[in-house]
């Protein structure tokens, strides 16, 4: 959030009410809080760039009040808030994608009052009055992806009372003219960080074909460029995607003097965020280079964010929220979801063209709330993690063909409310932070 190279943490409090933000001193460890007023009970947050100009700014939903507020970052992690007011009837969730392919991110929200999602589009940073679409009984969450495969961004929600989720097409078919320059950060002067619109989207399903060039500010050594084929735990560039497979392994890094180049073996799904850490990497004058984390998004198909009604596959008791990855490694998007009463994460694996096979339900600790995606054993797949108000974190690893393990439970102390997976002492691996709905502080 402040351009420094790590990450930074930020949540929406019910409450007090307010978004909080915690700075990363790049070990891991958060600075004081600092909390941005916003409406009566901000319910869901999201990040990205909202106003494109390569910093990261923070949007949340606001029940009580009907309203999604706007917190726009000066470059420096110091926010300003807009308020939108019209269209939303107790929105909950939220998220950002680029729904109509324009290069910018739009807003989803789910309005648990009427039961539809309310579509905002993006222009120049400023948002269209929401558009709604109808879902099932009182959604919670919603996320977004191409569940499809025709390079476009789809839409699913959580539906809290109806036991099930609605999918939501996006209708248009894409457009792959546009090119995009290549990502280059420089991890120790000025880097790229938060670019969109990265690589051509192309093939069927459609996919993003990329490689990830860093250069540094000095010429790095040989050893920087020849130490192992990947994956290895002394990689130096670990790249990982969110949404395709995890922990990327590829061809190995090609380069000399200060420029580095990782290329991938598996394409990366459009609208991905994908995060990079720069670990171990030595300069030919013997310094390490300070751990650096960074992200971008992979471009999305044209589609012009309206949607169409698709399936509405069954899930647990009372699910809660929904998230989005490619489990099974077939290519296609699969979804994961918390049954609040049930106790479990359903699992449901894409057909392959966004219709969905029967949930499968794991146990997980009492009453879970969230759940998160990522590679957390660097093994290639993506595992899950949710937390739940039993104060739990629950950790499920995937086996790689996207059937899961028994859960392995943590404690938290408090009641568990949302969870994210992210880098946070760039060592390369993937950590968890949660917010805590009974306990000071998070």
């Amino acid at each position: 959030l402040d351009n420094d190279g790590d990450l930074d943490v930020a949540e929406a409090n019910q409450i007090n009410p307010n978004v909080s933000v915690l700075m990363n001193d790049g070990t891991g460890k958060l600075g004081t809080v600092v909390n941005y007023a916003a409406p009566a009970n901000p319910w869901g947050l999201a990040a990205g760039d909202i106003d494109g100009d390569g910093d990261i700014d923070l949007v949340s939903a606001n029940p009580s009040p009907n309203s999604v507020s706007v917190f726009v970052n000066n470059g420096s992690g110091i926010f300003a808030r807009t308020d939108y007011t019209t269209g939303f009837n107790q929105p909950r969730g939220i998220t950002l994608n680029d729904l109509d392919g324009d290069g910018d991110l739009d807003i989803a929200v789910t309005n648990s009052g009427n039961a539809t999602a309310g579509i905002m589009l993006n222009t120049a940073g400023a948002f269209s009055a929401a558009i709604p679409y109808p879902t099932d009984g009182v959604p919670y969450s919603i996320a977004a992806a191409d569940f499809d495969g025709d390079g476009d961004i789809d839409l699913t929600t959580a539906n809290y009372n109806s036991a099930d989720l609605s999918i939501l097409f996006n209708t248009a078919a894409m457009n792959v003219a546009l090119n995009v320059p290549p990502f280059t950060p420089r991890p120790t002067t000025t880097p790229l960080m938060n670019t969109m619109n990265v690589g051509t989207p192309s093939g069927s399903p459609v996919k993003v074909p990329m490689s990830i060039d860093i250069t540094f500010s000095q010429s790095a050594t040989a050893a920087t460029f020849t130490n192992g084929a990947s994956p290895n735990a002394r990689d130096v560039m670990k790249v990982f995607g969110t949404t395709s497979r995890g922990y990327r392994s590829g061809t190995g890094f090609s380069g000399a003097g200060a420029t580095m180049t990782f290329t991938t073996t598996a394409n990366f799904n459009v609208g991905e965020q994908v995060w990079v850490t720069v670990t171990n990497a030595q300069s030919t004058g013997g310094a390490s280079t300070r751990p650096f984390v960074m992200g971008f998004r992979t471009k999305a198909g044209v589609g012009p964010g309206t949607f169409v009604s698709g399936s509405s596959p069954a899930v647990g008791a009372l699910p809660q929220y929904a998230n989005s990855g490619d489990f099974d490694g077939d290519g296609d998007i699969d979804l994961a979801v918390t049954n609040y009463t049930g106790n479990s994460v359903s699992i449901l694996m894409n057909n392959g063209n966004g219709t969905f096979a029967a949930a499968v339900n794991y146990a997980t600790a009492v009453q879970p709330t969230s759940v998160t995606v990522g590679d957390v054993d660097n093994d290639g797949d993506l595992d899950i993690a949710t937390a739940a108000n039993s104060g739990n974190v629950s950790v499920l690893l995937n086996s790689g063909t996207g059937t899961f393990g028994a859960a392995t439970n943590y404690s938290i102390g408090g009641w568990g409310r949302i969870i994210v997976a992210g880098d946070l002492n760039g060592d390369g691996l993937l950590d968890l932070a949660v917010s805590n709905w009974s306990r000071y502080p998070s």
